[in-house]
């Protein structure tokens, strides 16, 4: 419990607030470097949004591919189906 403690403390410390999942685990990422990635990304995120609102094609793989990129995630692929 202490430990748990210490680390969220430790973590809360080095300014990483936001916290994420990547694909592969739980990530914190400082909420103003993400902020300036959104902003200066060159897809320019925010224009986008009402385009994905409406569900509109070729918006819509921009945004996933930027989104991709400014958190750095992980992009799970399926090759077979198993079950």
């Amino acid at each position: 419990m202490l430990r748990r403690w210490y680390r969220r403390w430790r973590l809360k410390q080095s300014g990483a607030l936001f916290r994420y999942f990547d694909g592969r685990r739980i990530v914190w990422g400082e909420v103003l470097i993400l902020y300036r990635k959104i902003i200066h990304h060159p897809a320019d995120i925010v224009s986008l949004l009402p385009a994905i609102d409406n569900q509109q094609e070729p918006e819509t793989p921009q945004f996933l591919e930027a989104v991709t990129e400014i958190f750095e995630l992980t992009v799970m692929i399926r090759t077979a189906e198993k079950g």
